[in-house]
């Protein structure tokens, strides 16, 4: 098979533009304000002329993610085929007053995307209430609901293909609370 070319656009404030073909690079973060160092996921999304209904988002913001997916239209999040966000804090959700604010993000993911992989990040260890144990960074992918005609619930974790974030770091498996169906 030939090669297949991408086009790739990557939002930083920190980085530099790598100055790679079909690689556009926008020298501010993607966050919920608009600034001369920010610009809004809705906005960026309006410079994408050509922009239809089947790209894949990557975002990995240090816990700004919950602030852009409130701030972000659905119609704009369902411009993306596949998104994979690494949430920030996730212990957060213990908490009821920012349980309720990372609730309504997924909420919000739920109505036109499907969790199709769940990957704790070994960076840090999990907390523990009572029963539960909560990755405090943990990744997800999401798969619009238009691309599955038929699905089944994994539980067998972890996946063969995942692997440490953090190599020299003990791993731990995903909880069975974000998996099972009688959680």
């Amino acid at each position: 098979a030939g090669a297949v070319e991408i086009e790739v656009d990557m939002l930083d404030d920190i980085l530099e533009s790598q100055g790679i073909k079909k690689f556009d690079f926008i020298k501010k973060y993607i966050g919920f304000e608009q600034n001369e160092n920010h610009i809004s996921l809705e906005n960026w999304i309006k410079t994408k002329e050509d922009a239809d209904n089947d790209m894949l988002l990557q975002m990995d913001i240090e816990g700004g993610e919950y602030d852009v997916l409130i701030d972000t239209s659905s119609n704009t999040l369902a411009k993306f085929r596949i998104i994979i966000i690494e949430f920030h804090e996730f212990q957060k959700l213990l908490n009821p007053c920012s349980f309720d604010f990372i609730a309504a993000c997924f909420n919000k993911l739920l109505k036109d995307f499907y969790v199709v992989h769940i990957h704790p990040n070994n960076c840090d260890v999990p907390f523990k209430s009572n029963e539960f144990e909560i990755p405090p960074v943990i990744e997800f992918t999401f798969l619009r609901k238009d691309r599955i005609s038929n699905f089944s619930f994994q539980t067998d974790f972890p996946h063969k293909l995942d692997r440490k974030n953090v190599p020299y770091k003990k791993d731990f498996a995903l909880p069975t609370c974000f998996y099972s169906q009688n959680s």
